[in-house]
């Protein structure tokens, strides 16, 4: 079973501010979520990301950042089979240290914590190569209707979305199994 991650594409948005936008402005505007509302949705997305053995810390992550150029390495680290580590330092970074994932310096360090080299990866992110490739990925996941992270894409067709329990993970798969078999 190929299995792929996709992306909201509102992350990738290369005109978003370099600062990035306030989670909670985000909800606001998008949604037009309360305080309330938003509160109770980072208490269960901590409890369930807990349960899945990944942190967040919601008083340093305090903005979603554009994360087009960590997109893009990780287009390029699959070139090295460094896909999986890049992206378990990537979660750490932005979800727990709540580091700006979108800064040059900070992706370039991951870079060297998983073992490559950074000057590579600077020339990465500036190759017109990697940009057009990751510019499909975009087409095509949007082409899905992605709403919710993480989305899983297993077999380039079926999606498993949304931040859910490993059981709830588990029966959705138990289910794309049977259908697959049938």
């Amino acid at each position: 079973m190929e299995v792929e991650f996709g992306f909201l594409p509102f992350e990738l948005n290369p005109s978003m501010s370099e600062d990035g936008q306030l989670i909670s402005d985000y909800f606001k505007q998008q949604f037009r979520w309360s305080d309330n509302k938003l509160k109770q949705y980072q208490t269960d997305l901590v409890a369930t990301a807990k349960n899945a053995g990944v942190c967040i810390d919601f008083s340093k992550r305090r903005y979603y950042f554009n994360t087009h150029k960590a997109h893009r390495l990780m287009h390029w680290v699959h070139g090295f089979n460094k896909q999986i580590e890049f992206n378990e330092y990537l979660i750490k970074a932005y979800f727990e240290l709540g580091l700006d994932i979108s800064q040059t310096d900070v992706l370039l360090q991951i870079i060297m914590d998983i073992g490559l080299d950074p000057n590579s990866a600077r020339l990465a992110l500036e190759d017109p190569q990697i940009e057009q490739a990751l510019m499909q990925k975009v087409e095509r996941y949007m082409a899905f209707n992605i709403t919710s992270i993480p989305t899983f894409i297993l077999d380039g067709s079926y999606l498993l979305q949304g931040s859910n329990s490993v059981s709830e993970i588990t029966h959705q798969l138990g289910q794309y199994l049977k259908s697959k078999a049938a």
